[in-house]
């Protein structure tokens, strides 16, 4: 019930994301991207939806310093397809949600002449249930990233 489907059928679907969210899962091709001080290790504070764009405001750590981080993602003609100008350009894709409870998304990252993919699970909670974990690591290794590569942030300190 939490598939691809279901956002063809609601045109109200990304509405169901805003509010609070938190960062559990970060994964990348390139893991440095999701170390400390990396460009994609950003946590989720909130979302707001205007005019089918997704506002996230995050909290990222650069040269030691706690900054908030707003990052628009626009609308695409493909449903569930974002773009976002932030560390060179990237496409995003809305995977899975049950938007009570979690949304997974995966994004892939140009810059420089590489693509990296990065992948995010945030929750309405710090906590999420082993299942929905497990099914984040899936939906990773199925994109060729190496289980090293994925992380359980839920615990780490956001700044």
């Amino acid at each position: 019930a939490n598939d691809q489907s279901s956002f063809h059928s609601h045109p109200d679907f990304l509405l169901q994301l805003s509010g609070h969210w938190h960062t559990v899962g970060l994964a990348s091709s390139n893991r440095s991207l999701i170390e400390e001080e990396g460009p994609f290790r950003n946590f989720i504070q909130n979302f707001t939806v205007e005019h089918g764009n997704l506002n996230g405001i995050f909290l990222t750590r650069k040269n030691g310093q706690c900054i908030l981080l707003s990052l628009i993602a626009l609308r695409t003609e493909e449903a569930g397809c974002f773009k976002l100008n932030y560390y060179g350009t990237n496409e995003i894709y809305y995977e899975s949600s049950k938007s009570d409870e979690y949304v997974i998304f995966i994004l892939y990252n140009q810059h420089k002449g590489y693509i990296n993919i990065v992948a995010n699970l945030f929750g309405r909670t710090p906590n999420l249930s082993t299942e929905i974990k497990k099914k984040f690591e899936k939906v990773c290794i199925d994109r060729g990233i190496r289980k090293e590569n994925i992380l359980d942030v839920s615990e780490v300190d956001h700044c």
